[in-house]
């Protein structure tokens, strides 16, 4: 039976799945939960698109013809259009540890064929709403948190910016309410648990090793922009914390 949508504007999904079938198949359910998909047989065809429209989630086979999912995955993070947009990969058993590795460098969760239309779907509802959060609120605020200014970083939740030594950071939803959460508690411990309730929220599909992989991409765009201060720290054996010692000063 068809689900109402519960928005005025339904979100709009991008499908790239090689098999014609799957495809199908994929469009057809999210059609019936009152979401408009789109889809696309290869990446050339998504790059195309992506260039031009802006999608609320990715559903990207990691064997996708042309250029490749992974590479897919890692352009659109530098595109204007889906910068932030999530990304759910689907893969089969002989590729979970290529879409593991994405994990760490652009995407947001994965899916290993087959699966059940509930279980997508239920993924699908999980990311969508994860990004809605982050987009508008931090934590479960419903009004806008305070910034959070620490030496040279500046993190703006009512704007979602993040600026180190004046350079703008550009990070996806996950990885600023990562980034956030730590840093409005700066010193306090989370553990991997934490940060995974804080982040994706407590209905989640993925595990704690995304929380590592999402931590290794903050730090690395941090990294990018002021290699000299590293500001998410680990707590070897517990978690993470954001550095509350004071900054050194430069000589």
């Amino acid at each position: 039976m068809p689900i109402a949508h519960r928005h005025a504007v339904p979100d709009r999904i991008l499908i790239v799945e090689p098999d014609s079938r799957l495809r199908h198949s994929l469009c057809e359910r999210l059609g019936l939960e009152g979401y408009a998909p789109d889809s696309v047989s290869d990446t050339a065809s998504a790059l195309s698109l992506c260039a031009s429209r802006r999608f609320d989630l990715i559903i990207l086979n990691l064997h996708a013809p042309t250029v490749g999912g992974l590479a897919l995955c890692q352009r659109l993070r530098h595109t204007a259009m889906n910068r932030r947009t999530p990304v759910l990969l689907v893969t089969n058993e002989t590729g979970i540890r290529d879409a593991q590795s994405a994990l760490e460098q652009c995407a947001e969760d994965y899916m290993v064929t087959p699966f059940g239309l509930r279980e997508f779907v239920a993924r699908v509802r999980a990311l969508l709403r994860r990004a809605r959060v982050g987009a508008g609120t931090v934590a479960g605020l419903t009004s806008s948190p305070p910034a959070v200014v620490r030496d040279r970083l500046v993190i703006d939740p009512a704007r979602r910016r993040v600026n180190v030594e004046g350079r703008d950071v550009k990070l996806t939803v996950h990885e600023f309410q990562l980034l956030y959460t730590l840093a409005a508690r700066a010193g306090v411990v989370f553990d991997r648990e934490a940060l995974l309730s804080e982040v994706w929220g407590q209905q989640t599909f993925v595990t704690i090793r995304s929380v590592d992989a999402l931590v290794k991409r903050v730090r690395r765009q941090l990294d990018a922009a002021e290699p000299r201060l590293d500001y998410v720290v680990t707590v070897r054996g517990v978690g993470y914390k954001f550095d509350d010692a004071p900054a050194p000063t430069s000589a």
